[in-house]
């Protein structure tokens, strides 16, 4: 039910949706952004340890790209600014453990779901990165200090 729902509303713009379809991208987005932080530790993890398995690896990248999708196409309001460029951070450093492990090709699609979330930023987020590049700049000082 819940795949028909998604491929039913694939490449719809927020604008055209209707209520009950805004309704269910609301809850879809409230379930997936606090998930997703615990689910990346996990997948972390299991890399780090070699106990991770490929049904896993597919699951987390199709709700990654499930997400980033709410994100970028639909333009969810349950995620806000700050949330989306971390996510940007921790999709980065997981694509660069998944490249180095057994698991990279299965983890592959992570790196389009990156890539959108990049251009996403672009577009709306003029001077994002600098944004971030001044953050990672203080935590590195306050942890020198």
């Amino acid at each position: 039910e819940r795949e028909r729902e998604r491929e039913m509303l694939a490449g719809t713009p927020l604008s055209r949706l209707n209520k009950d379809q805004e309704l269910m991208i609301a809850k879809w987005s409230d379930i997936l952004r606090p998930c997703f932080g615990q689910a990346r530790l996990d997948l972390g993890t299991r890399l780090v340890r070699r106990k991770m398995k490929e049904q896993l690896a597919t699951a987390f990248c199709e709700a990654t790209s499930f997400m980033v999708s709410l994100i970028t196409v639909y333009e969810s309001r349950s995620f806000n600014h700050s949330w989306i460029t971390t996510t940007v951070m921790i999709l980065n450093a997981t694509n660069e453990e998944a490249a180095k492990s057994e698991f990279s090709q299965e983890l592959e699609p992570l790196i389009q779901s990156w890539n959108d979330l990049v251009r996403y930023c672009d577009r709306c987020y003029p001077n994002w990165f600098g944004g971030i590049s001044e953050m990672i700049k203080r935590i590195e000082r306050a942890m020198s200090s």
